[in-house]
Protein backbone atom coordinates (compact mmCIF):
# COMPACT_ATOMS: atom_id res chain seq x y z
CA UNK A 1 0.00 0.00 0.00
CA UNK A 2 0.97 3.62 -0.55
CA UNK A 3 3.17 5.59 1.81
CA UNK A 4 -0.14 7.77 3.19
CA UNK A 5 -2.04 4.55 3.98
CA UNK A 6 0.79 2.52 5.72
CA UNK A 7 0.08 6.04 7.98
CA UNK A 8 -2.71 5.78 8.51
CA UNK A 9 -2.62 2.01 9.41
CA UNK A 10 0.24 3.38 12.34
CA UNK A 11 -2.04 5.66 13.47
CA UNK A 12 -4.81 3.43 14.17
CA UNK A 13 -2.25 1.21 15.75
CA UNK A 14 -0.79 3.78 18.30
CA UNK A 15 -4.35 4.66 19.26
CA UNK A 16 -5.25 0.88 20.06
CA UNK A 17 -1.94 0.41 22.08
CA UNK A 18 -2.82 3.60 23.62
CA UNK A 19 -6.20 2.25 25.10
CA UNK A 20 -7.24 0.62 28.16
CA UNK A 21 -10.45 1.31 29.17
CA UNK A 22 -13.59 -0.58 28.81
CA UNK A 23 -15.36 -0.53 24.63
CA UNK A 24 -18.60 1.35 26.41
CA UNK A 25 -16.30 4.20 27.19
CA UNK A 26 -14.89 4.05 23.46
CA UNK A 27 -15.82 5.09 20.29
CA UNK A 28 -14.17 5.68 17.17
CA UNK A 29 -14.06 8.44 14.49
CA UNK A 30 -12.43 8.85 10.94
CA UNK A 31 -9.08 10.51 10.55
CA UNK A 32 -8.58 9.54 7.04
CA UNK A 33 -9.81 9.04 3.82
CA UNK A 34 -8.72 7.53 0.42
CA UNK A 35 -10.24 7.65 -3.32
CA UNK A 36 -8.83 5.71 -5.45
CA UNK A 37 -9.88 4.94 -9.64
CA UNK A 38 -9.27 1.88 -11.22
CA UNK A 39 -6.86 2.04 -14.02
CA UNK A 40 -7.77 -0.69 -15.63
CA UNK A 41 -5.17 -3.42 -13.36
CA UNK A 42 -5.43 -1.67 -10.06
CA UNK A 43 -7.34 0.48 -8.10
CA UNK A 44 -4.73 3.49 -7.99
CA UNK A 45 -4.90 6.50 -5.51
CA UNK A 46 -6.21 9.72 -6.48
CA UNK A 47 -6.93 11.75 -3.61
CA UNK A 48 -7.07 11.51 0.14
CA UNK A 49 -8.01 13.12 3.01
CA UNK A 50 -7.11 13.44 6.92
CA UNK A 51 -8.97 14.55 9.93
CA UNK A 52 -7.83 15.90 13.19
CA UNK A 53 -10.09 16.44 15.87
CA UNK A 54 -9.92 17.63 19.75
CA UNK A 55 -11.73 16.31 22.93
CA UNK A 56 -14.75 13.82 22.39
CA UNK A 57 -15.64 15.24 19.14
CA UNK A 58 -16.24 13.01 16.26
CA UNK A 59 -17.50 12.02 12.98
CA UNK A 60 -20.30 9.33 11.61
CA UNK A 61 -19.21 8.38 7.90
CA UNK A 62 -22.87 6.93 8.02
CA UNK A 63 -24.62 9.87 8.95
CA UNK A 64 -22.34 12.62 7.04
CA UNK A 65 -21.28 13.89 10.55
CA UNK A 66 -17.85 15.52 10.35
CA UNK A 67 -17.25 17.59 13.46
CA UNK A 68 -12.91 17.99 12.97
CA UNK A 69 -10.86 20.76 14.01
CA UNK A 70 -8.71 20.09 10.78
CA UNK A 71 -9.30 18.45 7.48
CA UNK A 72 -6.38 18.37 5.45
CA UNK A 73 -7.22 17.10 1.35
CA UNK A 74 -4.44 15.46 -0.46
CA UNK A 75 -3.55 14.97 -4.19
CA UNK A 76 -1.87 11.79 -5.27
CA UNK A 77 0.68 11.94 -7.80
CA UNK A 78 1.35 8.21 -10.18
CA UNK A 79 4.42 9.59 -11.14
CA UNK A 80 5.99 9.57 -7.53
CA UNK A 81 3.75 7.34 -5.66
CA UNK A 82 3.07 10.47 -3.13
CA UNK A 83 0.73 12.45 -1.51
CA UNK A 84 0.77 16.46 -1.69
CA UNK A 85 -1.35 18.61 0.53
CA UNK A 86 -3.49 20.45 -1.40
CA UNK A 87 -6.03 22.34 1.11
CA UNK A 88 -7.17 22.54 4.51
CA UNK A 89 -9.91 23.69 6.67
CA UNK A 90 -9.89 24.61 10.66
CA UNK A 91 -13.17 24.70 12.32
CA UNK A 92 -13.60 25.90 15.63
CA UNK A 93 -16.55 25.43 18.11
CA UNK A 94 -18.36 27.19 20.99
CA UNK A 95 -18.58 25.48 24.48
CA UNK A 96 -21.82 23.09 22.84
CA UNK A 97 -19.48 22.39 20.11
CA UNK A 98 -21.91 24.23 17.78
CA UNK A 99 -19.52 24.79 15.20
CA UNK A 100 -19.20 29.17 15.10
CA UNK A 101 -16.32 29.23 12.12
CA UNK A 102 -14.92 27.36 9.22
CA UNK A 103 -11.89 27.96 7.49
CA UNK A 104 -10.03 26.87 3.56
CA UNK A 105 -6.98 27.76 3.19
CA UNK A 106 -5.04 26.54 0.17
CA UNK A 107 -1.39 25.49 -0.41
CA UNK A 108 0.77 27.47 -2.32
CA UNK A 109 3.90 24.82 -3.16
CA UNK A 110 5.85 27.59 -4.57
CA UNK A 111 6.25 29.74 -1.42
CA UNK A 112 5.61 27.25 0.79
CA UNK A 113 2.73 29.13 2.31
CA UNK A 114 -1.20 28.87 3.28
CA UNK A 115 -3.12 31.31 1.13
CA UNK A 116 -6.91 32.25 2.47
CA UNK A 117 -9.33 30.87 0.11
CA UNK A 118 -13.11 30.96 2.33
CA UNK A 119 -14.36 31.41 5.60
CA UNK A 120 -17.71 30.98 7.08
CA UNK A 121 -19.07 32.60 10.37
CA UNK A 122 -22.23 30.60 11.99
CA UNK A 123 -24.26 32.07 14.76
CA UNK A 124 -27.13 30.12 16.64
CA UNK A 125 -29.57 30.21 19.45
CA UNK A 126 -29.32 27.14 21.53
CA UNK A 127 -28.71 24.49 19.04
CA UNK A 128 -30.69 26.35 16.21
CA UNK A 129 -28.30 27.79 13.69
CA UNK A 130 -29.77 31.54 12.90
CA UNK A 131 -27.00 32.85 10.22
CA UNK A 132 -24.57 31.62 8.05
CA UNK A 133 -21.81 34.40 6.84
CA UNK A 134 -20.00 33.25 3.75
CA UNK A 135 -16.84 35.34 3.15
CA UNK A 136 -13.90 34.95 -0.03
CA UNK A 137 -10.27 36.21 0.26
CA UNK A 138 -9.72 38.81 -1.87
CA UNK A 139 -5.56 38.79 -3.07
CA UNK A 140 -5.82 42.34 -4.47
CA UNK A 141 -6.97 44.15 -1.48
CA UNK A 142 -5.31 41.78 1.13
CA UNK A 143 -8.64 40.96 2.79
CA UNK A 144 -11.82 39.31 3.03
CA UNK A 145 -14.88 39.96 1.05
CA UNK A 146 -18.44 38.92 1.43
CA UNK A 147 -19.99 36.74 -0.35
CA UNK A 148 -23.25 35.21 0.61
CA UNK A 149 -25.54 35.19 3.81
CA UNK A 150 -28.15 33.07 5.27
CA UNK A 151 -30.81 33.90 7.50
CA UNK A 152 -32.51 30.98 9.53
CA UNK A 153 -35.98 31.43 11.72
CA UNK A 154 -37.77 28.91 14.09
CA UNK A 155 -40.78 28.02 15.38
CA UNK A 156 -41.11 27.38 19.32
CA UNK A 157 -40.92 23.71 18.50
CA UNK A 158 -37.57 24.19 16.93
CA UNK A 159 -38.89 23.54 13.40
CA UNK A 160 -37.19 25.79 10.23
CA UNK A 161 -39.66 27.75 9.54
CA UNK A 162 -37.74 30.27 6.80
CA UNK A 163 -34.38 30.22 5.32
CA UNK A 164 -33.12 33.68 3.17
CA UNK A 165 -30.59 33.62 0.95
CA UNK A 166 -28.75 36.60 -0.02
CA UNK A 167 -25.67 38.04 -2.14
CA UNK A 168 -23.43 40.89 -1.24
CA UNK A 169 -23.72 44.23 -3.33
CA UNK A 170 -20.29 45.92 -3.24
CA UNK A 171 -21.52 48.76 -4.68
CA UNK A 172 -23.69 49.55 -2.21
CA UNK A 173 -21.91 47.73 0.43
CA UNK A 174 -25.40 45.85 1.39
CA UNK A 175 -27.12 42.64 1.41
CA UNK A 176 -29.39 41.69 -1.46
CA UNK A 177 -32.01 39.08 -1.16
CA UNK A 178 -32.36 36.88 -3.51
CA UNK A 179 -34.25 33.52 -2.79
CA UNK A 180 -36.45 32.74 0.47
CA UNK A 181 -37.80 29.43 1.86
CA UNK A 182 -40.74 28.90 3.79
CA UNK A 183 -41.92 25.84 5.27
CA UNK A 184 -45.09 24.80 7.51
CA UNK A 185 -45.90 21.56 9.93
CA UNK A 186 -48.79 19.67 11.27
CA UNK A 187 -48.56 19.18 15.28
CA UNK A 188 -46.08 15.66 14.27
CA UNK A 189 -43.57 17.76 13.32
CA UNK A 190 -44.42 16.87 9.39
CA UNK A 191 -43.65 19.19 7.11
CA UNK A 192 -46.71 20.30 5.27
CA UNK A 193 -45.41 22.89 2.58
CA UNK A 194 -42.34 24.04 1.61
CA UNK A 195 -42.64 27.04 -0.83
CA UNK A 196 -39.69 28.58 -2.43
CA UNK A 197 -39.93 32.48 -3.49
CA UNK A 198 -37.50 34.60 -5.48
CA UNK A 199 -36.76 38.37 -4.52
CA UNK A 200 -38.61 41.08 -6.99
CA UNK A 201 -35.92 44.01 -6.51
CA UNK A 202 -38.47 46.10 -8.88
CA UNK A 203 -41.52 46.01 -6.36
CA UNK A 204 -39.04 45.01 -3.57
CA UNK A 205 -41.41 41.95 -2.36
CA UNK A 206 -40.96 38.43 -2.61
CA UNK A 207 -42.72 36.14 -5.30
CA UNK A 208 -43.95 32.95 -5.52
CA UNK A 209 -42.02 30.13 -7.66
CA UNK A 210 -42.40 26.61 -6.42
CA UNK A 211 -44.58 24.55 -3.55
CA UNK A 212 -44.05 21.12 -1.88
CA UNK A 213 -47.61 20.16 0.02
CA UNK A 214 -47.21 16.74 2.17
CA UNK A 215 -50.02 14.84 3.66
CA UNK A 216 -49.49 11.84 5.99
CA UNK A 217 -51.13 9.31 7.36
CA UNK A 218 -51.96 8.24 11.41
CA UNK A 219 -48.24 6.95 11.66
CA UNK A 220 -46.60 10.03 10.55
CA UNK A 221 -45.76 8.39 6.85
CA UNK A 222 -46.10 10.67 3.88
CA UNK A 223 -48.76 9.30 1.66
CA UNK A 224 -49.07 11.98 -1.10
CA UNK A 225 -46.78 15.25 -2.18
CA UNK A 226 -47.55 17.65 -4.59
CA UNK A 227 -45.30 20.07 -6.73
CA UNK A 228 -46.80 22.97 -8.17
CA UNK A 229 -45.51 26.19 -9.68
CA UNK A 230 -46.92 29.64 -9.11
CA UNK A 231 -48.37 31.28 -12.37
CA UNK A 232 -48.49 35.04 -12.80
CA UNK A 233 -50.99 34.85 -15.25
CA UNK A 234 -53.79 33.22 -13.28
CA UNK A 235 -51.91 34.47 -9.86
CA UNK A 236 -52.53 30.63 -8.55
CA UNK A 237 -50.87 27.70 -8.07
CA UNK A 238 -50.54 25.18 -11.00
CA UNK A 239 -50.16 21.51 -10.50
CA UNK A 240 -47.28 19.63 -11.54
CA UNK A 241 -46.39 16.14 -10.38
CA UNK A 242 -47.58 14.10 -7.67
CA UNK A 243 -46.40 11.41 -5.84
CA UNK A 244 -48.64 8.35 -3.95
CA UNK A 245 -47.13 6.38 -1.55
CA UNK A 246 -48.66 2.83 0.07
CA UNK A 247 -47.07 1.03 3.33
CA UNK A 248 -47.21 -2.84 4.53
CA UNK A 249 -48.42 -3.78 7.64
CA UNK A 250 -44.83 -2.78 8.82
CA UNK A 251 -45.04 0.85 7.61
CA UNK A 252 -42.64 -0.53 4.93
CA UNK A 253 -43.13 1.63 1.53
CA UNK A 254 -44.03 -1.03 -0.86
CA UNK A 255 -45.19 1.22 -3.92
CA UNK A 256 -44.83 5.05 -5.04
CA UNK A 257 -46.48 5.88 -7.77
CA UNK A 258 -45.47 9.08 -10.39
CA UNK A 259 -48.13 11.14 -11.99
CA UNK A 260 -47.93 14.41 -13.87
CA UNK A 261 -50.87 17.05 -14.46
CA UNK A 262 -52.43 16.90 -17.62
CA UNK A 263 -54.09 20.34 -17.89
CA UNK A 264 -56.84 18.96 -20.36
CA UNK A 265 -57.88 15.97 -18.17
CA UNK A 266 -56.80 14.01 -14.99
CA UNK A 267 -53.72 13.16 -13.52
CA UNK A 268 -51.95 10.79 -15.83
CA UNK A 269 -49.64 8.06 -14.50
CA UNK A 270 -46.19 8.34 -15.83
CA UNK A 271 -44.10 5.88 -13.29
CA UNK A 272 -43.62 3.89 -10.80
CA UNK A 273 -41.36 1.81 -8.06
CA UNK A 274 -42.04 -1.13 -6.23
CA UNK A 275 -39.60 -2.50 -2.96
CA UNK A 276 -39.25 -5.49 -1.47
CA UNK A 277 -37.52 -5.95 2.37
CA UNK A 278 -36.81 -9.14 3.88
CA UNK A 279 -37.95 -10.23 7.55
CA UNK A 280 -35.74 -7.70 9.41
CA UNK A 281 -37.11 -4.55 7.16
CA UNK A 282 -34.21 -4.68 4.69
CA UNK A 283 -35.13 -3.24 1.70
CA UNK A 284 -33.80 -6.20 -0.41
CA UNK A 285 -34.95 -4.87 -4.09
CA UNK A 286 -36.43 -1.50 -5.68
CA UNK A 287 -37.94 -2.50 -9.38
CA UNK A 288 -38.49 0.80 -11.65
CA UNK A 289 -40.73 1.10 -14.34
CA UNK A 290 -42.71 3.34 -17.00
CA UNK A 291 -46.61 3.71 -17.49
CA UNK A 292 -47.38 2.69 -21.23
CA UNK A 293 -50.73 4.41 -21.98
CA UNK A 294 -51.14 2.78 -25.24
CA UNK A 295 -50.94 -0.31 -23.87
CA UNK A 296 -52.16 0.13 -20.46
CA UNK A 297 -49.37 -1.85 -18.89
CA UNK A 298 -46.46 -1.23 -16.85
CA UNK A 299 -42.94 -1.36 -18.94
CA UNK A 300 -39.33 -2.50 -16.45
CA UNK A 301 -36.78 -0.07 -16.87
CA UNK A 302 -34.20 -1.03 -14.14
CA UNK A 303 -33.61 -2.75 -10.83
CA UNK A 304 -31.40 -2.36 -7.82
CA UNK A 305 -30.62 -5.30 -5.25
CA UNK A 306 -29.71 -5.44 -2.01
CA UNK A 307 -27.89 -7.92 0.20
CA UNK A 308 -26.92 -7.12 3.91
CA UNK A 309 -24.95 -8.66 7.34
CA UNK A 310 -26.63 -9.41 10.66
CA UNK A 311 -26.35 -5.60 11.11
CA UNK A 312 -28.44 -4.00 8.77
CA UNK A 313 -24.79 -2.46 7.27
CA UNK A 314 -25.45 -2.34 3.01
CA UNK A 315 -22.75 -5.03 2.05
CA UNK A 316 -24.10 -5.05 -1.68
CA UNK A 317 -25.70 -2.77 -4.40
CA UNK A 318 -26.33 -4.35 -7.67
CA UNK A 319 -27.75 -2.08 -10.81
CA UNK A 320 -29.19 -4.06 -13.35
CA UNK A 321 -31.48 -3.08 -15.87
CA UNK A 322 -34.51 -4.74 -18.25
CA UNK A 323 -33.73 -6.41 -21.66
CA UNK A 324 -36.73 -6.27 -23.48
CA UNK A 325 -35.91 -8.65 -26.38
CA UNK A 326 -34.86 -11.62 -23.22
CA UNK A 327 -37.45 -10.51 -21.34
CA UNK A 328 -34.78 -10.05 -18.27
CA UNK A 329 -32.91 -7.96 -15.77
CA UNK A 330 -29.32 -7.86 -16.64
CA UNK A 331 -26.49 -6.89 -14.47
CA UNK A 332 -24.89 -3.44 -15.20
CA UNK A 333 -22.62 -2.62 -11.87
CA UNK A 334 -22.35 -3.12 -8.53
CA UNK A 335 -21.20 -1.54 -5.31
CA UNK A 336 -19.62 -4.00 -2.08
CA UNK A 337 -18.61 -2.73 1.45
CA UNK A 338 -17.16 -3.91 4.35
CA UNK A 339 -17.61 -2.29 7.77
CA UNK A 340 -15.78 -2.14 11.49
CA UNK A 341 -17.08 -3.54 14.43
CA UNK A 342 -18.61 -0.14 15.06
CA UNK A 343 -20.95 -0.46 11.05
CA UNK A 344 -18.91 2.38 10.00
CA UNK A 345 -17.80 1.35 6.41
CA UNK A 346 -14.07 -0.04 5.74
CA UNK A 347 -14.31 -0.17 2.03
CA UNK A 348 -16.69 0.87 -1.12
CA UNK A 349 -15.63 -0.45 -4.28
CA UNK A 350 -17.20 -0.41 -7.39
CA UNK A 351 -17.30 -2.84 -10.38
CA UNK A 352 -18.87 -3.70 -13.60
CA UNK A 353 -20.26 -6.58 -15.27
CA UNK A 354 -18.79 -8.65 -17.91
CA UNK A 355 -21.12 -9.84 -20.66
CA UNK A 356 -18.56 -12.91 -20.28
CA UNK A 357 -20.27 -13.64 -16.89
CA UNK A 358 -17.82 -12.21 -14.45
CA UNK A 359 -17.58 -9.00 -12.69
CA UNK A 360 -14.56 -6.68 -13.06
CA UNK A 361 -13.22 -3.57 -12.62
CA UNK A 362 -13.05 -0.94 -15.08
CA UNK A 363 -11.58 2.49 -15.79
CA UNK A 364 -15.11 4.32 -14.63
CA UNK A 365 -14.74 2.24 -11.22
CA UNK A 366 -13.75 3.86 -7.90
CA UNK A 367 -12.62 2.64 -4.12
CA UNK A 368 -13.13 4.30 -1.21
CA UNK A 369 -11.32 3.47 1.81
CA UNK A 370 -11.80 4.56 5.42
CA UNK A 371 -9.68 4.72 7.86
CA UNK A 372 -10.67 5.22 12.25
CA UNK A 373 -8.95 6.09 15.67
CA UNK A 374 -10.27 4.48 18.93
CA UNK A 375 -10.62 6.95 21.67
CA UNK A 376 -11.58 6.82 25.19
CA UNK A 377 -14.14 9.35 26.53
CA UNK A 378 -12.44 9.47 29.50
CA UNK A 379 -9.25 11.65 30.61
CA UNK A 380 -5.96 10.93 31.64
CA UNK A 381 -5.66 7.29 30.09
CA UNK A 382 -2.77 5.06 31.44
CA UNK A 383 -1.24 3.12 28.91
CA UNK A 384 -0.23 -0.47 30.57
CA UNK A 385 2.43 -2.02 27.76
CA UNK A 386 5.13 -5.38 28.50
CA UNK A 387 7.49 -2.34 28.00
CA UNK A 388 6.37 -0.78 31.00
CA UNK A 389 3.62 2.01 32.39
CA UNK A 390 2.91 5.10 30.39
CA UNK A 391 1.02 8.08 32.03
CA UNK A 392 0.16 11.02 29.95
CA UNK A 393 -2.04 13.99 31.61
CA UNK A 394 -3.68 16.28 31.97
CA UNK A 395 -6.26 15.51 28.74
CA UNK A 396 -7.13 17.73 26.98
CA UNK A 397 -3.91 19.33 27.31
CA UNK A 398 -3.62 23.17 27.35
CA UNK A 399 -0.58 24.51 28.37
CA UNK A 400 1.50 21.96 29.93
CA UNK A 401 1.85 18.37 29.18
CA UNK A 402 3.06 15.81 31.88
CA UNK A 403 4.75 12.57 30.89
CA UNK A 404 4.89 9.94 33.35
CA UNK A 405 6.29 6.67 32.99
CA UNK A 406 8.00 3.41 34.32
CA UNK A 407 10.44 1.38 32.08
CA UNK A 408 10.84 -2.23 32.85
CA UNK A 409 13.74 -2.53 32.34
CA UNK A 410 16.01 0.19 33.42
CA UNK A 411 17.24 2.11 29.63
CA UNK A 412 17.85 5.42 28.35
CA UNK A 413 14.77 6.88 26.62
CA UNK A 414 13.96 9.73 23.86
CA UNK A 415 10.67 11.31 24.51
CA UNK A 416 9.05 12.05 20.86
CA UNK A 417 5.95 14.47 20.14
CA UNK A 418 4.72 13.92 16.70
CA UNK A 419 1.17 14.98 15.06
CA UNK A 420 -1.15 12.94 13.37
CA UNK A 421 0.94 13.93 9.63
CA UNK A 422 4.13 11.98 11.46
CA UNK A 423 5.64 15.60 12.16
CA UNK A 424 8.24 15.53 15.08
CA UNK A 425 6.83 18.52 17.33
CA UNK A 426 9.40 18.04 20.44
CA UNK A 427 11.70 15.78 21.57
CA UNK A 428 13.98 15.28 25.11
CA UNK A 429 16.10 12.53 26.54
CA UNK A 430 15.42 10.85 29.94
CA UNK A 431 18.18 9.56 31.61
CA UNK A 432 19.11 5.86 32.37
CA UNK A 433 16.28 5.24 35.36
CA UNK A 434 13.13 2.88 35.77
CA UNK A 435 10.70 6.19 36.93
CA UNK A 436 10.26 9.40 35.43
CA UNK A 437 8.74 12.32 35.24
CA UNK A 438 8.72 15.45 32.74
CA UNK A 439 6.46 18.40 32.15
CA UNK A 440 6.41 19.64 28.44
CA UNK A 441 5.29 23.03 27.58
CA UNK A 442 2.26 22.93 24.41
CA UNK A 443 1.57 26.31 24.25
CA UNK A 444 3.66 26.75 21.13
CA UNK A 445 1.49 24.10 19.53
CA UNK A 446 -1.59 24.08 17.52
CA UNK A 447 -4.59 22.47 19.08
CA UNK A 448 -5.06 18.93 17.67
CA UNK A 449 -4.15 15.28 18.58
CA UNK A 450 -0.80 13.65 19.11
CA UNK A 451 1.33 11.01 19.94
CA UNK A 452 3.75 10.71 22.82
CA UNK A 453 6.46 7.82 22.13
CA UNK A 454 8.86 6.55 24.58
CA UNK A 455 11.04 4.72 23.07
CA UNK A 456 14.51 2.78 24.23
CA UNK A 457 16.54 -0.21 23.88
CA UNK A 458 14.45 -1.16 20.70
CA UNK A 459 11.02 -0.73 22.86
CA UNK A 460 8.53 1.91 23.23
CA UNK A 461 5.52 2.70 24.15
CA UNK A 462 2.80 5.34 22.61
CA UNK A 463 0.21 7.10 23.97
CA UNK A 464 -2.50 9.85 21.96
CA UNK A 465 -3.47 13.21 23.45
CA UNK A 466 -5.47 16.01 23.27
CA UNK A 467 -4.19 19.98 23.02
CA UNK A 468 -6.85 22.21 23.27
CA UNK A 469 -5.65 26.26 24.17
Amino acid sequence: MKSRMLQFTAIIFAFILCSNTTMNAQTIRMIGYTNAKNDGAAYIPVDSQSLVYSGTRGSNVNTGTYNYDTLLNWSYSVATSTYTVVSKEIKGYDGSNNMISSLVLIWNSGSATWTNSVQNTYAYSGSNMTNNVTQTWSTSSNMWTNTSNNYYTYDAANNLTAAIYQTWNSATSTWTNVNKNIYSYDVNHNQLTSVVQSWNAAGSNWLNNTKKSNSYNASNKMISSLSQTWDTVSVNWMNNTLGTYSYDTNSNNVITVWQNWNTTGPWATASRDTMGYDTTHNMVNTIHQNWNSTSTTWTNVDMYRYTYDVNHNQLYSIYLTYNATALSFVYVHRTFSSYTTANQPLTVTNDTWNIGGFWEPTTADHQQRYYYQTFSMNVNPIVNAANGVLHVYPCPSQNILNVDFTLNDATAAVISVFDVQGRLFKQSQASSTDNYHQSISVTDMPNGIYFIRVAGNGKEMVQAVTIAH
